[in-house]
Order: structure tokens, then sequence, then C-alpha cells
């Protein structure tokens, strides 16, 4: 019959279909199958599938994470409403791998009852298509978006239809404000770019790269851009616009116009470098890591001999021999090692010539890359050096010679006057007396000061280091002062500071001659009212003090321009000063001097017409016993007043048995007269063999040895006297009498053997004192007592 045969020929299409078939009960599960469904779900024949429903070969969820039970229900339902439904779902086979299907439900009506035709179609390859697309398409986008390049696309027009976030990023816009702007009028620096742009891509074939374009930010400034381009086309072929990828190389361009620029200086500088080192008065070899010349000048040629082209490359062994050479190698030894000390000088000889040798490493980060050698001829140098060194020591000489010719006059004069001094004399006389040792004594204080200023040039000056206490320093200073002052009726004001260390070490003579200099020129320039003293602490550790010292006067003043001047050497406020006050010029500078030597600084504030202040500070060293309390106070006022006369004669001493080697017959008289009048036995001889004769005759309790005397000196001599003292137990007291007073004259004396040393001009009050100190056994002293001039 015809519905026999449409049954089998559905059964025919239901058996060969190629997607899998099934009627199920939606309650008792699967009733019927075709073998593409036993194949799909790896079931061996249909009894094993019958009576199961779809979720019982299915994995516990689906996809999107519903239970495959739960969602089976779901959808059997909503097609029991709707008559159909499709839908995937992923199948469970029997051996536990999982299939991707398509699934159509279809509601049909056998005898009444509802059956569900299931049609379900294998999609493996079509999800691993979609995969592979959805990946594909992920990562272009992941790249798309993350695109440090801009990306763009435009029509014929040159209007913008697409740009990334990086392009409007680059430019100063937002996606939304970039898109469908005109790229031509609104973007491009040079409006005739997009003809341009065209045109170089037709003649390459529909693309360009490394197009180099200048674009306008939002904000009018401008970018440059590296762009790859190609032709975009419509459907029939025809150019429809242009697609790009912009690279920002503004700072690549920027980079390559300061390299530019550096190059251009760099060859401008190179240039002149060569032109100087071609005229430079010195040899200039520098030399690579490999030990080769690679560039020297005229002057090195001219040194060894050479001309540039047979020593460019050579070794600068073949070149540099010898001592030089050798010392070179050394240098360069340490440079391989890693030595990065700052440039090495070394002198040596080459023939004649004294020649200065100046080495520079050159490193690369870390690694040696060659030498700068210079070399100098230093010869005219060591010989003006040489020369000055010559005229210096006779320089020296001659300020000793004459130091020692006008000290040995000054000696008798002023001797001579205190012998004048201590005998009966009318008025007149006296006065004419006292005129002569003012007059000695100003002489003597010319001679001091050049002499300080000569040792001080010499750098010979050197500063004592014993204790000594600051209030006997100053009254010192106020005493001198009130005798300087005497007839001005000025009035001395002086102030120590209650923190001022009682003790301190340093240099009292020093310190002392900076103040006499000071109150000195206070008295001489002012003429009524009060000079004044005060001393202060300016800082204090515990090794240390720097004390700061001024001197204030009533005085003329000093104008504003001179300030800064007047401690110069020779220096006054006007020439006019030297005829009306006198002096040499030389104290202030003397003292700027000593105050430096000492530490410190000097530094005036003075108001012409209503005086002057004088400040400087000196640092000296608290002795380890140094207790810093209440300072010993100095008087507050002092007037100026006469010191008492000297006592003529030294009281219990005994008289001794002296024996004088003095050459000069005026200084023998004068110093045995002196001598004799306190009660000591003189014996006078005028060389220093004689007195080696006398020593063999007679005892004496102390020697006073002139220095420069014929025959044999008073050095030679001492140290005759003390050889012969040798084994004898005796050892008799020297002292010196010297016109010499220059650095070195006091210790060549103690190193011959002498005990003290005292410097001419003589002064009878130190002469006894020092014969005193000698004559009951007091220690050696390290100082001289001489008198201290300003």
């Amino acid at each position: 019959t015809k519905l026999a045969q449409s049954e089998k020929l559905y059964r025919a299409l239901y058996e060969s279909s190629a997607d899998a078939f099934l009627l199920m009960d939606p309650r008792d599960g699967v009733v019927d199958c075709n073998d593409m469904a036993l194949q799909l779900v790896g079931f061996q024949d249909r009894v094993s599938i019958r009576n199961k429903l779809l979720h019982e070969f299915s994995p516990p969820c689906q996809p999107n994470g519903q239970d495959s039970r739960e969602l089976e229900i779901q959808l059997i339902g909503e097609t029991m409403l709707k008559g159909s439904g499709r839908f995937e779902w992923d199948l469970c086979r029997n051996d536990g791998t999982s299939i991707p299907t398509e699934v159509l439900l279809t509601r049909v009506d056998i005898d009444g009852k509802p059956i569900l035709q299931v049609i379900m179609r294998d999609i493996s390859e079509r999800k691993r298509m979609e995969n592979a697309l959805r990946r594909s398409e992920e990562r272009y986008r992941t790249i798309f978006e993350n695109l440090l390049d801009g990306y763009y696309r435009i029509d014929t027009q040159g209007i913008l239809l697409f740009a990334n976030e990086k392009l409007a990023d680059i430019l100063g816009y937002s996606v939304e404000e970039i898109v469908s702007k005109n790229m031509v009028s609104g973007i491009y620096h040079d409006p005739e770019e997009m003809p341009k742009i065209m045109e170089a891509m037709q003649a390459a074939g529909g693309r360009i790269l490394d197009y180099e374009l200048k674009l306008k930010r939002k904000d009018s400034s401008d970018m440059v851009f590296s762009s790859n381009m190609r032709f975009l086309y419509d459907e029939n072929g025809g150019v429809a616009g242009v697609e790009g990828v912009l690279r920002d190389i503004t700072p690549r361009k920027l980079l390559e116009e300061e390299l530019r620029l550096a190059k251009t200086r760099a060859e401008l500088d190179s240039a002149r470098l060569a032109s100087i080192i071609s005229v430079m008065e010195e040899g200039v070899v520098f030399v690579d890591a490999l030990d080769r010349i690679v560039e020297v000048n005229d002057y090195f040629c001219n040194f060894v001999g050479k001309k540039p082209r047979q020593v460019i490359q050579d070794s600068v062994w073949q070149v540099i021999q010898g001592e030089l050479g050798e010392l070179l190698r050394g240098v360069l030894k340490e440079y391989r090692e890693g030595c990065r000390r700052s440039p090495a000088f070394m002198d040596t000889t080459i023939d004649t010539l004294v020649v200065r040798v100046r080495t520079q490493a050159i490193f690369r980060g870390n690694q040696y890359d060659g030498v700068l050698i210079n070399l100098v001829d230093i010869t005219s140098l060591v010989e003006a050096r040489i020369r000055a060194e010559l005229a210096s020591r006779t320089k020296s000489e001659f300020i000793a010679n004459m130091s020692h010719e006008v000290r040995t006059p000054m000696h008798a004069i002023i001797g001579l006057s205190q012998v004048l001094g201590e005998g009966a004399l009318s008025t007149e006389q006296r006065e004419c007396v006292q005129m002569i040792q003012a007059s000695a004594d100003h002489l003597l204080n010319i001679i001091n000061a050049v002499l300080d200023f000569s040792k001080i040039e010499a750098g010979k000056l050197e500063l004592e280091k014993v204790p000594f206490k600051i209030e006997r320093t100053i009254q010192n200073v106020l005493g001198t002062a009130a005798v300087r002052a005497q007839g001005k009726n000025l009035t001395f004001v002086s102030q120590v500071a209650p923190d001022v260390p009682i003790e301190l070490v340093g240099d009292p003579v020093r310190l002392q001659q900076v103040l006499f200099n000071l109150m000195d020129n206070a008295i001489k320039f002012t003429h009524e009212g009060h000079i004044g003293v005060t001393i202060g602490i300016q800082e204090m550790n515990s090794e240390s003090a720097l004390l700061k010292f001024s001197v204030a006067d009533t005085g003329i003043g000093i104008p504003r321009d001179m300030v800064n001047v007047i401690f110069e050497s020779f220096t006054q406020v006007d020439s006019s000063i030297t005829r009306r006050f006198g002096g040499t010029g030389l104290g202030l500078a003397i003292s700027r001097r000593l105050v430096e030597t000492m530490g410190g600084h000097i530094w005036v504030e003075s108001e012409q017409s209503k005086g002057s202040c004088f400040h400087f500070t000196a640092r000296f060293a608290l002795p380890d016993s140094s207790e810093l309390g209440p300072q010993e106070q100095v008087p507050s006022e002092t007037q100026a007043v006469l010191p008492p006369p000297d006592r003529a004669t030294p009281p219990g001493l005994p008289a001794l048995n002296l024996l004088l080697a003095e050459d000069n017959p005026v200084n023998q008289r004068l110093a045995a007269r002196v001598l004799e009048k306190h009660g000591h036995r003189v014996t006078v001889v005028e060389n220093g063999l004689e007195a080696l004769i006398a020593l063999e005759n007679k005892n004496f309790d102390l020697i006073l040895m002139d220095i420069q005397m014929p025959d044999l000196d008073g050095l030679e001599t001492a140290r005759a006297i003390r050889k012969l003292e040798v084994g004898s137990g005796r050892h008799i007291p020297i002292i010196a009498l010297t016109a010499h007073a220059l650095h070195g004259d006091r210790e060549r004396c103690f190193e011959a053997g002498m005990d003290d040393y005292i410097s001419k001009p003589i002064r009878t009050d130190n002469l006894l004192k020092i014969i005193e100190k000698w004559a009951i056994g007091s220690p050696r002293l390290d100082r001289p007592v001489e008198e201290t001039v300003l």
C-alpha cells in the first residue's frame, strides 16, 4: 500500500541520514534511534540506549554551566509548549569523550501520545573553526588595541574613516573627535601632502613603506611620523581610500637633529683643538690602549726629531725610550690595572733639557682606552728657579749682613746712652740722652720690621707653641702702650670676657707684636680720647679656642676707599702720613701675615674723623691641664704713665768671672764697663782663639760669645769648648751675643753647644737677667732674651 511504501521510504531516509535521529518519550527516554545516533554516542546497539534520557549520555554540566538534567527538563518543557526547539548540546560518548552537537527537538503525536523527534548533528569541526576564529579575532583585537602605533583609514578626499585610540591619543584628540575629521585640512602639516602620497603610492604599486609624514596635533604643535600605507579598493577594483600605520618618530628626529648639531660642534671643536694643539708650546701625544701613537703635534715631533707620519701608529716605546720610557711604562701599567688617579707628573732630563711630563689616562667606562702625554721643556723655568733661589739667598745674606752691620753700632749707641743716663746729668743733657735712645729705638723698630717682613716673604716665619697667660700678655701690651702714650693723656680701656681661658698654648711674643702694632697705630693717630682693647671667644672646642681681639680708638679714622688696601705691604693712607707720623708701611702687612699664620684673619671698621676699630682672630691650643674659668682681671682703665726705672743690680747675685769674646772695641769697652759696674770681673778677648787660650789659663763662670769674629768665629769656638769639656765634668754656660736676627741663627747657636742667645743691640737689664739666670743654674730656654720691637 502507499502507506507502507511511505513508511518504508521514511525508514530508509531515517537509517541513511548523516544526522543522528532519535525518537524519545518525554518521560521514558529513547524509544528508537538510527545507526548514526548509536555511532554518535558510542553505543553498540539500540538496547543500550533505549529508555535513556538525553542527560544520561551527557556530561553533568553543559558549557553554559547549567546542570544537564535540569537544562534537559527545561528544554523539553519549552518544546512541548512551542512544538520545536533548537539548541546546542554537549554529549558524552561511551568512551568519555565530549562531542558538541546541534539539536533540533520536534513534538509529534503518535496515536494521541506526544513523542519527541530528536535530530542531532556533530558540530565539532564547526566549533573548532569558531574557536580558532575567535582566538584569532581576540589576538588581533589585543594587538590592535595595544598597538604602539597609530592606525587609520581615510577615503580619497582625506576624510578619516577610522582611527585607533593610540593615534587619537598621539594627536591629542579623543577617538570621537578625530573620526570624520579631514586630515588634509586639519591634520596634515602641508595641505598638499595628500596628492604627494597618492602619487607616491601609485608609483610604488599601491603600497609604500617608511614614508615620512609631518602632522599637526590638536594644540598645533608638529610631530613627525613614519608611515606604512596601502590603497583600499572597492568591489570594482577602484581606489577607495588609504589605510596606514603611523609611528611617532619625533623623539628620533629631535635626537638626529641634536646629533647632527653635536657632530657639527664636535667637528668644529676637533678642528679648533687640532689648531690649538698644533701651536701649543708643549709636546702632545695621544696613545691608544695598544700603546700605538694615534695623534701628535709638531712640537713633540720637533722634540724627538721626527715627522708626524714617521710616528703615527708606531709603538710609543719606539719613540720614547730611556729613563722617560721606563717611567711611562710604570705609569701605564697602573692605568691598565684600573688606577684612575689624578694626572701624574714627573720631571726628567732629555739630553741637556729638563722636561716635565704629564700623563692623563683615558677610560671608556671601566675599560682603559689610552693615555694623553704632555711634554714641556721647563729648562728655562728650572734655571729661573735656581736664579730666584740664589737671589733669595743673596737677599737673605745681604739682610743678615746689613742687620749685623747696623745692630753692631746700634748696640754701642744704646748701651752708651744707657751708661750716660745713669750718670749725673743736667736736665738738658738728660733730654739729649733720651732723644738718642728714642731715635735708636725708632731705628731698631724699622730694622726689626724689615727683618720680620723678610722672614714672612721667605716663608721662614715659625710660631712658638708655649703655654702663656693671656692676662699677662695684655698687661705687657698696656704697660708698653702707656709708656709710648706719655704726654697724650689718653685713657686705655680693656675688657677680657670671663669665658676666655686663663692659659693658652701658642706664641705670646707674636701675639703681643700684633697687639703692639695695632696699639702703636692707635696711639700715633689718636690725639685725645681713649683706646680700647677687648678680647672674647669666637669659638671653642676641647682642643683649641679661636679668640677675637679688637683695638678701637677715637683717632683720625681711615677713608672708605683705603680700608681694603691698608693691609698691603708698604701701604699707608696717603704719602703725607709717613712724613707726619712716620712708619714704613709694613706694620699692618706684618700683622696680617702673623694673624693668618695663627689661623685667623684681620679686618678694620673705620669712619673718617671718628676713629677706627681693628679686629683680628687667632687660634690657640688649650693645655691639657687648662681650667676654663674666670679670667684674671686686667685693670679696665690705665692712664699713660712711665714705668719705674730698672733695678741696677740683681739682688743676691755674687760677683762672677766672665769671659767676653768680642771683636768690636767699642762693644768691648761698653760691655766691660756695664758688667764691671755691676760687680763682675770681665776678661776681654778679640776672637775665638784668644778665648780658648784664656780658658786654659783661668776658670770662668760664664762666657759671653760674639758670633761673628775673625780667625775663629763664635760657633766654632763653642764647639771647640764643648770638646774640651768632654770627660771633665764641667759645663761653662755660653751666651751668644749676635747682631744676626734671621731665621735659623738661634738654632745654629744651640747646635754649636751654646746655652742661650741674646741679639744686639743688647739692653743692660736683659743682659743682667740672662747672666743671673745661668749664674743660679736656671734651665735652658728655647727662646732667646731679646728686645721685641714693633
